[in-house]
């Protein structure tokens, strides 16, 4: 809950992107942003409802951070 207010400026200009290849059926985005704190938001897509959501947001290490991006799961983003 942290940084629950800072929500839409991880969404905006997260330093990393990727999706979820666990999430086959849904459309799943997964956002990290490094503040003093590397914190992980799962945005999905309610294809019925047709809007997105945060379906997850929690702090992630930096050693998982390192692994997704050396099996390619998450991309540096350049703001």
């Amino acid at each position: 809950m942290k940084y629950v207010n800072c929500i839409s400026d991880i969404i905006e200009k997260p330093d990393f992107i990727g999706i979820n290849p666990n999430e086959k059926e849904k459309f799943s985005m997964e956002l990290i942003k490094c503040y003093d704190d590397n914190v992980f938001v799962g945005v999905k897509l309610d294809q019925e409802g047709d809007y997105l959501y945060v379906a997850t947001m929690h702090e992630i290490s930096e050693p998982k951070i390192k692994r997704r991006l050396h099996s390619g799961r998450i991309e540096k983003c350049d703001n």
